[in-house]
Formats: structure tokens, sequence, C-alpha cells
């Protein structure tokens, strides 16, 4: 489990998260939903160690955060920045092997190999692993970085201790950004899929329907403050969602079993 507790954080003399206390969980899927400026990546930037200017304490399987080395922690979880920034001429397949190097000391390149292909059949992209990551559109791209992920926590990546005794985490911030309808439910299936099969899922998300239909729990922040947290269903209610987004939302239910939709009221 990764476990935050009264985690503060200030930049340029500014509030930017207020005693937030979270978990993370193995097979649950979290998304997290509030207003541009909410603090969203920032929470994600502290879970995942990238910033450390905080106070209050974020540990990974009760271990504090900061004692892990960065392979080890790269071997547990796999993040999805908002803006993948990669310039280089790396063909994509180049590009999803990065995702493959906390393991190399393992030497098992054939295991790598079927990996990294299928992830990218995964996302959709078989075919295209020798093109230049430069020359994609921005959608192609940001499959490119979701394969990357994907190959990162494979379970064949594991040894027999980690995969009995070890959560894998995989974290998402703002995942659909640059995404078609297709591929915007491509990668939340698959963020779900890693879900069901053990891994803790943490995702930032702008729309209310897509937690509805994916997530097990969702987090509501605002102003760096908690407004909610629990499961999706008691948590999305027509209230809590158009003040968070100060804009008047409607639950349509539906009679067929299908998820409920929100739509302007």
């Amino acid at each position: 489990m990764i476990s935050a507790r009264d985690i503060h954080l200030k930049r340029g003399g500014a509030s930017i998260l207020c005693g937030l206390d979270f978990d993370l969980r193995g097979g649950e899927f979290v998304a997290l939903l509030g207003p541009n400026g909410a603090g969203k990546s920032s929470l994600r930037k502290v879970l995942t160690g990238e910033w450390t200017d905080y106070t209050g304490g974020v540990r990974v399987d009760d271990v504090p955060l900061s004692e892990w080395s960065p392979r080890d922690l790269a071997r547990r979880r796999a993040v999805l920045p908002q803006e993948p920034r990669l310039t280089f001429p790396f063909t994509v397949n180049e590009v999803v092997e990065l995702g493959r190097l906390p393991w190399q000391d393992e030497l098992r390149p054939e295991a790598d190999r079927t990996a990294v292909a299928d992830a990218l059949e995964e996302v959709g992209l078989t075919g295209f692993a020798e093109r230049l990551y430069p020359t994609l559109s921005g959608g192609e791209k940001q499959r490119v970085h979701l394969a990357r992920v994907l190959a990162q926590i494979d379970p064949r990546a594991l040894t027999d201790l980690l995969r009995r005794e070890r959560t894998r985490y995989l974290f998402l911030d703002e995942p659909t950004n640059n995404l078609d309808l297709a591929g915007r439910h491509t990668c939340l299936r698959l963020a779900r899929r890693a879900a069901d099969q053990g891994i803790g899922v943490f995702a930032i998300l702008h729309d209310p329907n897509d937690a509805l239909a994916y997530a097990d729990r969702v987090m509501l922040l605002q102003k760096g403050a908690l407004v909610a947290l629990g499961p999706t269903g008691e948590v999305l209610t027509e209230e809590a969602v158009s003040r968070l987004f100060g804009v008047a939302l409607r639950l349509d239910s539906t009679s067929d079993g299908s998820p409920s939709v929100f739509r302007p009221a």
C-alpha cells in the first residue's frame, strides 16, 4: 500500500496541498478529479517522489518513500506524467524499451522484447516500432508513453518473490490527453484491467463520466484540500460534482444496467 499522511505543500508562499491523507491499495482504481489548479498533479508528484519539499509522510509498503532507491522504486511503480517530454529521434520501440531499464540486471532479453511488443499491441501501435517518435501525432505519442509504463510494470518482469509479496502501482496524470474517443477508452480499459490484475491505479481525470465507468474510488480535490474520498457511486453525486466544477450537472440514470452519465442540467 502507498500511504500519505498529513501532506502539506507550499510553493511561492501559496498553499498547494493542505493536510491530505490518502491510501492506494493494490487491486483498486482510484480517480482524482478537481478543477484546474486544484493541486492534482502536485499530489501525484508527491506520491511518486518527484517532489520532496512537503511536510508529512509518504510510505510505500510501510517503508518511507525517501528510503527507496530509484531503481527499486521504478520496479514497483510506473508514472505517466501529464506532459511527457522527449525530443530525441528515438524509435517508438526504443521509447517503450525505456520502461524496461529497471529490469536490466535480470538479463532476460526475450521477456523484455515480449513485454514491449505486447504493450505496443495493447495500445494499438503494432507496426509502429520503427517509426521515429518525433514524427508522431500528439495522440500517438501519448499511446507510446502508455505502452512504456505498461511494459515497465509487466508481470513478466517480476521475480517470484515480488509477485507473491509486492504490489505494483500505476500513476496516470491526465492519461487521455490528446487521445480520440477510441484511444481514450482503450487507455482507461487498460488501467481498469491493471487494477483487476492486482495493480494499484491512481489516475487524474477530467471527465466524471470516465470515473463513473472505470474507477472503484474517487477523490475530489479543490484548492489543495480534500473534498471527498470514497466509493465512486457515493462520491459522484449531482450536488458534489456540480459544486466542484462550478457548473450545473444532472446525473441521468439508465434502466439497462449501463453506467449513469453526467449531463449539463
